[in-house]
């Protein structure tokens, strides 16, 4: 991976100053440059998607998410590929909550959460889900907060009428 990104960058720069353009005006403009920099240079979630977004978050807070096999990282698949966490019953911030699939979204939801109230309260950020307040954009992609409610093994977002399976919260561990 390493190989190909220097050969690609070679080629690249090579091309840019053949037309007369710097490497750096190109890379500023270019929607190739988390390729070569910046701090999602390893996320290769698709941008703008939940999973995208959790794991970016988490590699903020010093939680680097290892993966068993790089497909088949559906947000409700987490549990069974994340290496490096097991999946707890009650959240703490720092976590990752889990959301089962739904009709209409067969890939679950996941969400970083950010601050407990207490076992059935709780907010979290995520993306590529129009629940919660707009926090902030991310490399074009709307990141929302919201507030979750738990009751039983269910769990809804402020001010929406329907409620979805939560699976549980990815926790740190040491593996």
């Amino acid at each position: 991976m390493r190989l190909r990104n220097a050969v690609v960058a070679g080629f690249v720069c090579c091309s840019l100053l053949f037309a007369g353009i710097t490497y750096k005006k190109w890379l500023r403009k270019s929607h190739y440059r988390n390729m070569f920099v910046g701090h999602h240079a390893k996320n290769s979630f698709n941008k703008g998607q939940c999973t995208w977004y959790a794991f970016d978050r988490a590699k903020q807070s010093g939680w680097r998410l290892r993966f068993d096999q790089s497909y088949g990282r559906n947000a409700k698949d987490r549990p069974l590929r994340v290496v490096n966490a097991s999946l707890v019953a009650s959240p703490a911030p720092g976590e990752i909550m889990v959301v089962d699939a739904w009709p209409g979204n067969p890939y679950g939801h996941v969400a970083y959460v950010e601050e407990v109230i207490d076992s059935d309260h709780w907010t979290v950020s995520h993306a590529n889900m129009s629940v919660g307040d707009a926090f902030g954009v991310l490399d074009g992609f709307t990141i929302r907060t919201a507030s979750v409610t738990r009751s039983g093994s269910s769990i809804s977002f402020e001010n929406k009428g329907y409620s979805l399976k939560i699976s549980g919260f990815l926790s740190r561990s040491s593996n």
